[in-house]
């Protein structure tokens, strides 16, 4: 092992880093360090994803599942229940949905337009308008077919998923968006194109949850990606772990590249605390967990 440091630091020097020979172990679990993931673990007492996935395997390889197409579980938080307004919040976006599809900002881009358009960026504007929100979520959820697996008619959206299942929601985190609460946390739901209000956090507790606060601090909104094993381990088992995530990084690439078409500034982060973004969003970090977020604004 001193061998391989000793090709570690001289790799290094040349600006090339042998991550391979270079590990830790943190609550019995080894996994390979780069820069961030040693700042993320230096700053927090959680294990790192890895150990989610082992501790997940744990506690859902024995569990049975009710009939798939009866799941659809909106998690809540233990708040006030002034905070949650489904019937009024559904209106009302519902509405704007249909206003946007009128004056759609996305015709007159063709596709290679598009493309060489997509761009990461950490220089956000600091405001977003509803408008250009919602055409980013309309047309990165919305169905598009059915398709027939297993002798059964499924939605088919804009992007793949393993059986149709659809592991993968989204979660937004408000920070200034036009008509939106600051510090909100909403649920999209694609079957009703609509914003659901689940909570309000404070917006220093939402900035900590990030390695750089800094950054946070200059965003609009927070695209929370979180993948929801309980709605493909009865079918893919422990395959579904690597499958969820594949459909989540095509989630990803239809945003940043609908958000860079419309010219909004956009970067996917990783650099977050699971168990904080859990805590925001109300989810157990367990089954349900944070695959990716995606600064915007």
């Amino acid at each position: 092992m001193e061998r391989a440091n000793h090709e570690t630091e001289n790799k290094s020097s040349s600006h090339y880093k042998f991550i391979i020979a270079k590990v830790s172990s943190f609550n019995g679990i080894i996994f390979a360090n780069t820069d961030v993931a040693d700042k993320l673990l230096s700053l927090s007492k959680d294990p790192p994803l890895y150990s989610l996935y082992i501790s997940l395997l744990n506690q859902i390889k024995y569990r049975k599942y009710p009939n798939l197409e009866n799941i659809y579980t909106i998690q809540q938080f233990n708040e006030s229940p002034a905070y949650v307004d489904f019937s009024v919040n559904q209106s009302n976006t519902e509405l704007i949905i249909k206003n946007t599809l009128h004056n759609n900002l996305l015709r007159g881009i063709s596709l290679e337009e598009a493309l060489y358009k997509r761009r990461s960026s950490r220089k956000f504007k600091g405001s977003l308008s509803l408008q250009k929100l919602y055409i980013i979520l309309y047309y990165t959820f919305q169905k598009t077919h059915y398709v027939e697996i297993d002798s059964k008619k499924k939605d088919s959206r804009m992007y793949p998923s393993p059986g149709a299942l659809y592991p993968n929601r989204l979660y937004l985190i408000s920070l200034n968006v036009d008509e939106l609460v600051k510090g909100g946390i909403y649920y999209y739901d694609p079957n009703n194109s609509s914003l659901i209000l689940l909570g309000k956090r404070d917006i220093t507790q939402i900035e900590k949850a990030f390695i750089e606060p800094d950054l946070i601090s200059t965003v609009s909104t927070i695209l929370v990606i979180v993948t929801d094993m309980s709605m493909i381990y009865a079918k893919y088992g422990e395959l579904g772990f690597k499958l969820a995530l594949i459909e989540a990084g095509s989630i990803l690439y239809l945003i940043t590249l609908i958000a860079s078409s419309l010219d909004i500034p956009n970067l996917p982060y990783e650099s977050f605390y699971n168990y904080d973004i859990c805590d925001l969003l109300g989810i157990n970090c367990v089954d349900q967990f944070p695959a990716t977020t995606i600064l915007m604004g």
